[in-house]
């Protein structure tokens, strides 16, 4: 004699039978997703593995051949990339440069400090501007007419001087050049000293690059960035001196005549 289930277990096992149905169904409506490969580090997108010292220097080689070029092609690179940060092709060819701008942080950094910073700056550090910035480029045009009233040399816009040989990593942007003086020119708008004299802001240290000589005379302190980045920009330009212009719309212009020191050169490489 078989056993007979109750009522209620007949329902229950039906019950069942039709969620294991519609489970079935279900699952067989659903698309199966392929399973993602591990992802391994390339040389165009995320962390890399170290490389060995010999295929780095062959990586190093490559790019140096890249970046030299014949006189006649750095003078093409200049006139082409004129309007500096407005022109691509600026930017382009200071993708992979020392530029002067740099130097100061490069030439002052401490031989036992690690240069780990630095070089994560310097690769991957992307200063987008602020309103002091913006505020010196939009009054840069106003200084040099300035100047040129003053001196009556008359400045020239240029684009990125690139070195020549074994200093091919290297790029000079400055502010203008005075053809028949062999000069370059540098101008400095501290938003700072908007609404008073640059002597005043000397004088209250609103600013700290300048600094009153024995005899009164104001001069670009050679400690500071902005004499690094001048000594670079003469070096790289092969320019006689640089014409550097401090200037306040409070009716205040310093102007510096700064001469080619090749001793600095020979020191700051050392």
């Amino acid at each position: 004699m078989g056993y007979e289930p109750g009522e209620f277990l007949i329902k229950l096992i039906k019950k069942r039978r039709r969620w294991y149905a519609s489970k079935n169904k279900i699952n067989s409506s659903r698309k199966i997703k392929p399973r993602k490969e591990k992802c391994e580090p390339d040389e165009d997108y995320g962390n890399v593995n170290d490389v060995t010292e010999e295929e780095l220097l062959t990586r190093k080689e490559t790019l140096l051949k890249s970046l030299a070029k014949t006189d006649e092609e750095i003078m093409e690179i200049e006139r082409n990339t004129q309007g500096q940060s407005a022109n691509p092709a600026w930017k382009q060819e200071r993708a992979f440069r020392l530029t002067t701008s740099n130097f100061g942080s490069v030439g002052k950094r401490r031989s036992n400090t690690p240069p780990n910073k630095l070089v994560k700056q310097l690769l991957y550090g992307r200063f987008l501007g602020n309103a002091a910035t913006r505020y010196g480029s939009e009054h840069e045009a106003i200084a040099i007419e300035d100047f040129q009233e003053l001196t009556g040399f008359q400045v020239e816009t240029c684009g990125i001087f690139i070195g020549k040989q074994d200093e091919c990593f290297l790029g000079a942007s400055p502010d203008g050049i005075v053809r028949e003086e062999n000069a370059i020119v540098e101008v400095k708008c501290p938003e700072k000293v908007k609404k008073i004299s640059i002597e005043e802001a000397v004088n209250n240290k609103i600013i700290d690059f300048l600094k009153f000589d024995e005899d009164g005379t104001l001069k670009l302190k050679t400690n500071h960035n902005y004499h690094y980045q001048i000594q670079g920009q003469l070096h790289i330009t092969d320019s006689r001196c640089c014409y550097f212009i401090v200037w306040s719309p409070a009716g205040s212009i310093h102007i510096e005549e700064i001469e080619k020191d090749p001793e600095f050169w020979k020191d700051d490489e050392k």
